[in-house]
């Protein structure tokens, strides 16, 4: 195939991306700074394998596959240990809070229609939430309840976030929709404040409320609390959703999915997340992800140092800057954006690295033909022994 050495480091690098971020995600809310740089790791290491080793998957010969992982894990070692050093220069991104202080209750459906994973992905989003409060140092109180068939007050107004983490894991779907009853008991539990400061109830539902009506009526006696509403799904009344927020001052927002709730919760809640550091570190640190990934690939497929230098690590540099470019523009990867979008923004670094180093082999091919089929069939051959 005329295209195959493009193929392979096309799908490698997104591919490898892809699984080893898969693998890292679900871990990605019990870390701090442990936690981005498994994730830079889990990556980086997805993206190498991924360029190194499809060849052998494209010739079916797994074999080399062991051979790599037995004969080189050392380096895969010194890998982690440099993305380390990458991370420590590059920071991770500040969590900014604005200014205004705000009592707010988390009013959350846990009907029946919650049940599986959504449940356990509105525990997680409310779980990020509450985390980006406690490191942004904010003095909100949030208290937290729950409604179905009846309604649970899992916490009064508190700012004491990781009490509160901890009681909503206890969470499970079931029963019917009784929203009305929880806007009552939220309004109850904001109303026992005695301070002047804004009142809000984010309202989280899926799904139809009973007593729709008399929920209409209730919501038209509202006063001094905003009632901000996000539907989640397909299913929701929108019309009713849109209408308890407008009578009330709050904000309507659509979730297509539980997976989004986390950037909803963000927006609501006057949260941001900036870098730290200026552009050109940002560019610096992300070329040099490229040149760790670039530099352990040649040396994985046993490159002469002419053709690391000449050929592979340019490639690595390259994607890495272009990447850099990529993810100042969009903001994607950061621990406040959400997991498509991290997911999405992995595979696309994946397709630019080995783009990168598929065209720069390409150009060492033309300068030196002899030498660059040589290098061509070192890379996308099947020399492991």
């Amino acid at each position: 195939m005329k295209n195959k050495l493009f193929i392979q480091f096309l799908l490698g690098g997104a591919i490898g991306a892809l699984l080893f971020w898969l693998i890292i995600e679900p871990w990605k809310n019990d870390y701090g700074f442990l936690r981005d740089w498994m994730i830079l790791f889990f990556v980086a290491l997805g993206i190498t394998l991924g360029l190194t080793t499809l060849k052998y998957i494209m010739n079916n010969e797994f074999s080399g596959i062991l051979y790599l992982l037995k004969k080189y894990v050392i380096y895969i070692v010194l890998l982690g240990a440099t993305l380390l050093i990458k991370l420590l220069f590059m920071g991770s991104p500040v969590i900014e809070k604005d200014t205004l202080q705000e009592n707010r209750v988390l009013l959350l459906d846990t009907s029946g229609s919650m049940r599986g994973t959504a449940i356990s992905k509105l525990k997680a989003a409310v779980s990020e939430y509450l985390d980006i409060l406690k490191k942004s140092e904010s003095i909100d109180e949030v208290g937290c309840v729950t409604f179905d068939t009846y309604t649970n007050v899992l916490n009064n107004q508190s700012n004491q976030y990781d009490d509160i983490i901890l009681k909503t894991r206890g969470i499970y779907a079931n029963g019917g929709t009784k929203m009305l009853q929880g806007i009552q008991k939220s309004i109850d539990i904001l109303n026992g404040s005695t301070t002047n400061i804004p009142k809000e109830i984010i309202l989280v539902s899926d799904g139809i409320p009973e007593q729709v009506n008399d929920v209409i009526n209730y919501v038209q006696t509202i006063e001094d609390v905003k009632v901000s509403t996000i539907g989640v799904g397909r299913k929701y009344d929108r019309r009713l959703l849109e209408f308890i927020a407008q009578t009330t001052g709050g904000q309507f927002f659509p979730a297509n999915n539980v997976a989004h709730l986390m950037n909803v919760f963000q927006d609501l809640g006057g949260l941001t997340r900036k870098s730290s550091l200026p552009w050109w570190k940002v560019l610096l640190g992300w070329t040099m992800f490229g040149s760790v990934i670039s530099a352990l690939i040649a040396y994985l497929n046993r490159c002469t140092f002419k053709e690391a230098i000449s050929a592979i690590i340019p490639g690595g540099l390259i994607g890495g800057f272009v990447s850099s470019i990529f993810f100042l523009l969009t903001t994607a990867i950061s621990s406040g954006s959400n997991a498509s979008l991290r997911g999405v923004s992995f595979v696309i670094l994946g397709l630019i690295i080995g783009t990168s180093i598929y065209l720069t082999i390409e150009r060492f091919v033309k300068q030196n033909p002899e030498e660059g089929i040589v290098l061509k069939e070192r890379v996308g051959g099947l020399q492991f022994k």
